[in-house]
């Protein structure tokens, strides 16, 4: 047997100088313990580093282009209105209809009370 039951309990440091004794191969406990001090695990990025990423990651495309397109459209609340129009349509003659009619008719209060609230001009106040 390997281990006898008196070994159990011993701190590791003896029970791996008896192994070692008994011709197994433990490598010094210190030298595991230092194995990666010398590794490098984070390092400062220079300006030029910083710069090339955001350069690079701009290059490849980001999801925020697509958001200003959508932001620079502008629909109107009667266009947005006829394309809910066209989803209830749509959805009347679809497998679960009343699940999807019931959003649609959310979305479509949704955009007749944003209609209701357009921002006044400036100018209404100086009347």
């Amino acid at each position: 047997e390997l281990l006898e039951d008196d070994d159990e309990d011993l701190p590791l440091t003896e029970l791996a100088e008896k192994l070692r004794n008994r011709g197994y191969a433990i490598p010094d406990e210190n030298l595991y313990t230092k194995i990666d001090e010398d590794l490098a695990t984070n390092s400062e990025a220079s300006i030029q580093d910083i710069v090339s990423n955001v350069l690079n990651s701009n290059a490849e495309g980001s999801d925020d282009e697509d958001d200003s397109e959508c932001e620079k459209k502008s629909v109107s609340t009667s266009d947005a209105l006829k394309a809910i129009d066209d989803l209830r349509c749509f959805f009347t003659n679809s497998e679960a209809a009343d699940e999807h009619l019931k959003a649609i008719r959310d979305l479509e209060k949704v955009v007749l009370t944003t209609k209701k609230s357009r921002q006044s001009c400036i100018s209404e106040y100086f009347k």
